[in-house]
């Protein structure tokens, strides 16, 4: 796995902070990382922000803020042929303490 340092080598990658005053209020409701995404996302026009906290999420939507979970950039992966199936990601992704709703949903409904 790359490092802080490792990822602002690469050239294709911008990194940017949010402006503090926007992630005062979000600090508030959020963890500081899902705050500052958020924050990032709101000064950005048209930005999408990767969520999977279930609070997180009511706050973008509150915000105004485009999101997608794990889940939804595996459905688009597989739609698009990236992937031929999301159950191994999925599964991966669950033996690795992912559980929010929206998987552990799919795991009892069978999404993939």
């Amino acid at each position: 796995m790359l490092g802080t340092s490792a990822i602002s080598q690469l050239g294709w990658l911008i990194m940017q902070k949010p402006s503090p005053e926007l992630i005062r209020p979000l600090s508030i409701l959020l963890d500081p990382g899902e705050a500052e995404a958020i924050a990032l996302a709101m000064s950005l026009p048209e930005c999408t922000v990767l969520l999977d906290d279930a609070q997180a999420r009511r706050v973008a939507e509150r915000f105004g803020v485009n999101r997608i979970g794990t889940l939804g950039i595996l459905r688009k992966a597989k739609k698009s042929g990236l992937i031929a199936a999301i159950k191994p990601f999925a599964v991966q992704l669950q033996g690795n303490g992912t559980h929010t709703p929206e998987f552990d949903r799919c795991c009892f409904e069978g999404c993939w």
